[in-house]
């Protein structure tokens, strides 16, 4: 498959330089938002499900845990092969190419699944590819020249009022990387609220800080999320080991698997 005509990649290179994310609307194929859509729903069914946001739930069974984000599938393409060919869009890849390099390689792969009891997901970044509150590591605060990581995330039902919109902060790559605001404090001066259509991609430099609105309605909010890190970047404390196992034919999913060796 091939990226999409039409779309400015150097844009959104640019664009996370200079405001830490960006977005490519609908970008998946409807028959590949449905399939990865089918595929979470499927995921989520088979656990006993406990309340998508309860983050005191211990892990469900190996690579499954409940997170503020909710309902989190860590192992997807090891639990999920078939469903490898349809995560990843060609142009996201060139986009998170042209900022990290051609050398870049994906950490990590995950399913997400949250309810309406899911509560306000607080402000967060994801500096060095982990979050402190689900790892126990010592967040802090540097400085970056270039950038060393995103995160993809692509919303395969989109991002609405009813279901949770995406709060980021704008932000350049090279600027501070302190929450200028309580982390708690669900409106932050400056905020921009992300809407977008089911099969969107939205990219976030690892720098940038967001936070999800709680879902309005009853349902689910489904989402897949991937942590790419630059060549030389320090390893990632939850990198995903099992991402080396795939042995699928599909070509786009193994040019970014190729990762620093195993410590």
């Amino acid at each position: 498959m091939d990226g999409v005509a039409g779309i400015d990649i150097d844009g959104h290179v640019e664009a996370l330089r200079e405001r830490g994310f960006t977005v490519l609307p609908g970008l998946h194929r409807e028959e590949d938002a449905h399939a990865v859509r089918a595929c979470l729903l499927d995921l989520h069914g088979s656990m006993e499900s406990p309340p998508g946001g309860d983050p005191s739930h211990p892990a469900l069974r190996p690579g499954v845990e409940v997170s503020p984000a909710g309902m989190v599938f860590h192992r997807l393409a090891a639990e999920r092969p078939d469903i490898v060919p349809r995560l990843l869009h060609p142009t996201a890849v060139q986009v998170v190419r042209g900022l990290l390099g051609e050398d870049m390689f994906l950490e990590l792969l995950a399913g997400v699944v949250s309810d309406h009891h899911r509560p306000f997901f607080e402000w967060h970044t994801h500096v060095g590819g982990v979050d402190d509150e689900s790892t126990g590591y010592n967040r802090e605060f540097p400085t970056f020249t270039r950038s060393e990581r995103v995160t993809m995330l692509h919303y395969v039902e989109g991002l609405t009022d009813d279901n949770g919109p995406l709060l980021v902060l704008p932000r350049r790559v090279d600027e501070g990387t302190e929450p200028p605001y309580p982390t708690s404090q669900e409106q932050w001066p400056g905020q921009v609220e992300l809407l977008c259509p089911p099969g969107s991609v939205v990219i976030l430099e690892q720098s940038t800080w967001h936070a999800a609105c709680r879902r309005k309605t009853p349902g689910l909010r489904l989402y897949t999320g991937f942590y790419f890190a630059a060549a030389g970047a320090a390893k990632n404390p939850v990198f995903d080991e099992t991402l080396r196992d795939y042995a699928g034919s599909d070509a786009l999913f193994r040019s970014v698997l190729a990762g620093p060796p195993a410590v």
